[in-house]
């Protein structure tokens, strides 16, 4: 059975589908005004489907809503901590901690002034590039594959006008 793509509210879930796509794209580009605007899109997206989900009880939209918002408290209350923790462990324990130790000698010495920590972060990255590529890449694969999973699954049941079967499920 198609949906009537007219709906008016067809269409709120379908740019708040979109929203939440866009947003965790913003979040992974590495500067700070993509990554705060894709927060503060996620947010406002998560927010509008709270209200938007109590206006709509009992039908199709009401099950979508709540796979929105359960794909962004999951995502960012579970999966993004736990893929950053698995890094960072990977990163920890891969990481040459004697160099680690003569750094932060170094900042002792310099009084932990800006410019050391800015050479310091360099010389880091420029020694351990290939480690921790070998770490966040996995990582944030996972996240992301998780993520759009999610939306692309709930946004071709939206399209055929159907409930998703197991919305409180952790994963597709």
């Amino acid at each position: 059975m198609a949906i009537d793509t007219s709906n008016t509210e067809f269409e709120q879930v379908k740019k708040l589908y979109f929203f939440f796509a866009i947003a965790m794209g913003c979040m992974w580009v590495p500067h700070f005004l993509p990554v705060f605007a894709g927060s503060v899109l996620l947010l406002v997206a998560t927010v509008k489907c709270y209200k938007r989900r109590k206006q709509v009880p009992d039908t199709v939209y009401e099950n979508h809503y709540q796979w929105l918002i359960r794909t962004f408290w999951i995502g960012t209350a579970v999966v993004m901590p736990l893929a950053t923790m698995a890094a960072t462990v990977y990163i920890f324990k891969n990481s040459d901690l004697a160099y680690l130790q003569k750094l932060f000698d170094m900042g002792v010495a310099a009084n932990f002034e800006i410019s050391w920590f800015e050479d310091a972060l360099k010389a880091y990255y420029a020694d351990n590039i290939k480690m921790l590529l070998t770490a966040t890449i996995p990582a944030g694969g996972f996240v992301l594959f998780w993520w759009f999973g999610r939306l692309i699954k709930g946004y071709k049941r939206l399209k055929m006008n159907m409930h998703l079967p197991f919305v409180t499920s952790w994963l597709f």
